[in-house]
């Protein structure tokens, strides 16, 4: 029947339905423990590889939706596809077990032809640097007035070294070198990849430097 509300707007009716399951004893659902690609900005014509991590009975079998067409069953969990032009299309996964039950899955990606040119910069508190061969993460602290070297694979703590009165930005150049603005003490420190000093540069009183980038050709 529907009904309404005192402002006079109808309602329409609906109704639904739901399982509970099988039972007590109802064999176990299969679940995606995870949905993944390998690429997820690809761009036109390159290839894409989804790969599909589900839990239930064995045997599992799989099949994938590209582009609106349902691949055939089987038991591969991964498969491949490349879009023709740019859009933002849905991959959708399903997996059923032995029993039959199936489980949806579905993974978004965006194609685009990747933008000609230098690529914008951007200041941070972080700098990602391969220093002697080992990914690093430099990390500022505008509390301790240092900054904080840390493992990018582990993410331990591989050593701090002090620089000047609260550092607030960071940012790597060509050389593999770090440069920090230290807000309070007027100045920018620019550190070695070993974090010994290379060089300070004085600003005037007052400056109070924050945000640093380094230009497209890190230079």
């Amino acid at each position: 029947m529907g009904f309404r509300d005192a402002a006079g707007n109808y309602i329409e009716p609906y109704s639904f339905r739901f399982s509970t399951g099988g039972g007590i004893d109802a064999p176990i659902l299969p679940e995606f423990t995870s949905l993944t690609a390998d690429v997820y900005q690809p761009a036109p014509g390159e290839t894409v590889t989804i790969t599909a991590v589900v839990t239930g009975e064995a045997p599992l079998e799989y099949r994938f939706n590209f582009d609106g067409t349902w691949s055939a069953w089987g038991s591969d969990a991964f498969a491949d596809h490349a879009y023709p032009g740019e859009g933002r299309p849905r991959v959708l996964v399903q997996a059923r077990d032995v029993n039959g039950a199936v489980v949806n899955g579905s993974v978004r990606l965006l194609v685009l032809t990747p933008p000609a040119g230098p690529r914008p910069t951007e200041s941070s508190t972080l700098a990602v640097g391969d220093d002697g061969g080992t990914r690093h993460v430099w990390s500022v602290n505008p509390d301790a007035d240092t900054v904080t070297v840390m493992d990018a694979v582990t993410g331990a703590k591989v050593t701090e070294h002090p620089v000047g009165v609260n550092p607030r930005g960071i940012a790597r150049d060509a050389n593999g070198r770090y440069w920090v603005t230290c807000h309070r003490s007027d100045e920018i420190r620019v550190l070695n990849p070993d974090g010994s000093a290379h060089t300070t540069i004085p600003l005037d009183y007052g400056d109070a430097p924050f945000g640093v980038v380094a230009s497209p050709d890190g230079q």
